[in-house]
């Protein structure tokens, strides 16, 4: 199976026909096909899926037929409008909600109303032989946030310590809360800073933001600099590369140990601005300028670089003083030791943790359809401390391609990681995808960070 860069998500849904019982649709994603190279413009490829189960069988129902044999039978047949008893048992009434089994068709056009589906119902009415009408799953919400009511809650974390709640109304519909909680001027934990002043040259001190979203004192002695600032560092480590998750692909297989050395990794994808100062000095060219590529566009200075291909990946790196990681730092940084399915964790499921165009409206706004800005995720950040390991933008890693893990790499074609703001299925965005592409490819959903 291959896999695209860029999607549409499409979700199908199956209604039961004439009586349906108001089972809906269930998407996934399985991650994909392969990205097609274009100079500028929207890239042909990207992670889609879209599986949806058919509706239940339609239950079984119809109005019988009553024919009269004689005048007594015919009037019991229909209602006696000269009776008051008879006439009450006439009268509409509506019942709401599922019914036990057996629930009599009493009395004639009583009307049964069964919820079904996302805030769907099927309706069905006593006729004088018993239930009938339509059985189809009808009314159901066709937000694309929708949800079925009365899940429980969803709380989780969202800017500096702050937490955010996601409930499913009445109406099937998603309402999320304000971010709320999260510490003034804080930082991300985990995070750290370092700093030159009254050191060596070589040397600094560097401090790590605390569990509660405050900075943690500098040491008094200078050190080593390992990794200059804005760089995280990646202790050497053994772990398992590749997955067998059902949503993955062949090409992640097989599940093998991977020994790490020690590196250096950009904590956030390589930004617009950065990358200017890289043209500026002649070192780089310019990114490919389509609707949705961040080069030239105002505000856009702190997104990420896209529409770049892999040789200005690399000429960016080399001009920084580092280089583009290795297929192997790369999956280690985004999913450390555990073999965790997203850099967050095994669970819960994307929503607002990344820059993606799931199913859940973006926790920081932007534009109809393109980048965010670098490290607006920080509940989605990696073991590490890395921001966007999932989402926002693809990254170029400096790896040719193979088709799994026992066959040769050939630098014909090369890897991204991670996904990005395009993808719309869980699938897309795991910690273990990787897709390849021809190296020449300027994408819009395509950028990349750098290692050392």
């Amino acid at each position: 199976m291959k896999i695209r860069i860029l999607s549409t998500f499409a979700l199908l849904l199956v209604l039961a026909g004439a009586c349906g019982d108001g089972s809906t649709s269930d998407p996934e994603g399985d991650g994909g096909a392969e990205a097609e190279a274009t100079d500028s413009g929207r890239p042909e490829a990207g992670p889609t899926d879209a599986r949806a189960q058919d509706g239940a069988d339609a239950i079984a129902d119809s109005a019988g037929d009553v024919t009269p044999t004689d005048a007594t039978d015919a009037s019991d047949a229909r209602p006696d409008a000269t009776d008051a008893s008879d006439a009450s048992d006439a009268t509409d009434a509506t019942v709401t909600g599922p019914q036990p089994p057996g629930t009599p068709c009493s009395p004639v056009n009583r009307i049964l109303e069964i919820p079904c589906g996302f805030c769907g119902k099927i309706t069905q009415v006593c006729f004088a032989g018993g239930w009938g009408g339509p059985g189809s799953c009808l009314g159901e919400s066709t937000a694309p946030d929708r949800c079925m009511a009365g899940t429980p809650a969803i709380v989780e974390s969202c800017g500096l310590c702050g937490t955010r709640t996601t409930s499913c109304q009445p109406n099937c519909t998603r309402l999320q809360s304000a971010c709320l909680g999260e510490v003034a001027g804080g930082c991300v934990p985990g995070r750290k800073e370092s700093s030159t002043v009254g050191c060596e040259p070589g040397e600094a001190r560097e401090r790590t933001c605390q569990p509660g979203c405050t900075w943690g004192p500098y040491p008094p002695d200078c050190s080593p600099q390992l990794c200059p600032s804005g760089m995280a560092a990646i202790p050497a480590d053994t772990y398992m590369m590749g997955s067998i998750d059902p949503e993955g692909q062949l090409n992640e297989r097989p599940v093998h140990t991977v020994n790490v050395g020690a590196f250096c990794m950009d904590v956030t994808e390589v930004t617009v601005d950065a990358y200017t100062a890289c043209v500026t000095s002649g070192a780089c060219t310019p990114a490919a300028v389509t609707q949705y590529c961040n080069w030239g566009q105002a505000g856009r200075g702190n997104d990420p670089i896209n529409c770049v291909d892999f040789d200005q990946a690399s000429a960016y790196c080399t001009w920084a003083g580092k280089r583009l990681p290795d297929e192997e730092e790369w999956e280690y940084a985004a999913r450390g030791t555990d073999g965790r399915k997203y850099p967050w964790g095994p669970t819960p499921v994307p929503l607002t943790q990344l820059c993606w165009s799931g199913l859940v409206a973006r926790a920081v706004p932007g534009p109809a359809g393109g980048t965010c800005p670098a490290g607006s995720y920080p509940a989605g950040r990696s073991p590490f401390g890395l921001d966007d390991m999932a989402g926002n933008v693809w990254e170029w890693i400096n790896s040719g391609y193979s088709v799994d893990y026992t066959s040769p790499r050939n630098n014909a074609s090369r890897i991204v990681r991670g996904g990005s703001w395009i993808q719309n299925v869980a699938s897309a965005v795991r910690g273990a995808i990787r897709v390849e592409i021809p190296p020449a490819t300027r994408a819009d959903g395509v950028g990349f960070r750098c290692a050392r």
